[in-house]
């Protein structure tokens, strides 16, 4: 019977943890070649990493201070003493770009995940449970996902007041039912795995073969969903931005700071279009990043 035990229970833990000796596995191995083969996604790793980078020592590089006026160089455009120009107020435009960035970078990364920490677990529980608590779980998320993202998130801002936490607090609101979707069809199937009968057979409590047998095995498609996702936060954050909704004045916010230079285009171009191809850059970074994690965590194109 000892023997019988431990071959369960090897089978139980055999198909939750990843296989492999050394320092990567053969599959890490194959991840990390096909994702470096695909040049795209490199490059959309290099421009996160660039502003990574810029969020945490750009602030201290910056050779103003982001509310610095110089009266006298109101909307001057590039030059030897201001790169990027100023903007209205005589503030360098390049100095609030660097000064923007952890704050662009955070609000994009925060909403994803309390996205994650509620999704997941919800979807998690609803598809491991079934019965009324299934129901009521996603037919919650249904009503969440049946108003158009970006109009939800103007609500929800709207109704906690515009600024930058109640921005991420709606965003967040957007976001969790996809996760909430995507975790429970993945349950739905791995809950009828080998490995997931043995552990009931052993005795595993519920919570025991979500946290320890499902969770793991899903990691690979949450941190996929993930790394897209942090793209169209941070442009869906610069649009609450854009419209009032999120940082107010006089944040360095990105979609703040283009929204306010609309005012002065198109002969003072370059205090909106600097901020905005910063979130541009930023956006297409994520957007190439995740494209290439998700091919590389495709089995189909690591069989090949």
């Amino acid at each position: 019977m000892d023997g019988q035990s431990q071959n369960i229970k090897t089978l139980a833990n055999g198909e939750s943890q990843s296989a492999g000796t050394g320092f990567l596995s053969s599959d890490q191995r194959d991840i990390l070649r096909i994702f470096l083969r695909n040049r795209l996604s490199v490059l959309g790793l290099g421009i996160v990493i660039f502003w990574l980078v810029v969020a945490i020592i750009g602030p201290a590089l910056a050779p103003l201070p982001p509310q610095e006026m110089d009266i006298m160089n109101r909307r001057s455009p590039p030059n030897a003493a201001h790169p990027l120009g100023t903007d209205w107020l005589g503030r360098d435009v390049f100095s609030r770009v660097l000064h923007g960035t952890p704050i662009t970078l955070l609000i994009g990364i925060v909403p994803i995940a309390l996205a994650i920490l509620i999704g997941v677990p919800t979807g998690a529980i609803a598809g491991y449970s079934g019965g009324r608590v299934e129901s009521l779980i996603m037919r919650t998320a249904d009503i969440f996902l049946s108003v158009p993202a970006l109009v939800l998130a103007i609500a929800v801002t709207a109704a906690l007041g515009p600024s930058l936490l109640n921005a991420m607090i709606a965003v967040s609101v957007v976001w969790w039912p996809w996760y909430t979707r995507l975790i429970h069809s993945q349950t739905l199937s791995l809950s009828k795995r080998v490995f997931v009968e043995a552990a009931i057979g052993l005795g595993a409590s519920h919570r025991s073969i979500i946290v320890r047998h499902l969770l793991p095995n899903m990691a690979s498609s949450i941190f996929v969903r993930g790394s897209l996702d942090l793209g169209f936060a941070v442009l869906t954050m610069a649009g609450l931005g854009f419209i009032g909704m999120g940082a107010q004045a006089p944040s360095p916010e990105w979609g703040l700071a283009v929204s306010l230079g609309r005012r002065f285009m198109p002969e003072f171009w370059w205090i909106s279009v600097f901020p905005g191809l910063a979130i541009f850059s930023v956006v297409l970074g994520f957007n190439l990043l995740g494209d290439g994690i998700r091919d590389a965590l495709d089995p189909e194109i690591r069989g090949r």
